[in-house]
């Protein structure tokens, strides 16, 4: 799923629920400042993640909880200081 270049400042919980099958999720070339805890729940076949180039400073750990299947998780180009 491509959702980059959308402007998208926010990802709220439960954004993705039902997508179970879902493989890949392109977030990058966005302005997400804020990714609220679940936003990613019940994406178990999820394998690539791609957060480049957005505005995160703080990336809570336990957003990733759940992700089993991650293989690649981009954040490069962001201000993430821990």
């Amino acid at each position: 799923l491509e959702l980059g270049y959308n402007e998208i400042r926010v990802l709220r919980k439960n954004t993705f629920m039902n997508l179970t099958k879902l493989s890949y999720l392109s977030l990058e070339y966005n302005k997400i400042y804020f990714i609220e805890p679940g936003t990613f729940d019940g994406l178990v076949s999820l394998e690539f993640l791609l957060l480049t180039k957005n505005l995160l400073i703080f990336l809570d750990p336990l957003i990733l909880n759940g992700l089993s299947s991650l293989y690649v998780l981009g954040l490069g180009s962001n201000n993430i200081e821990s």
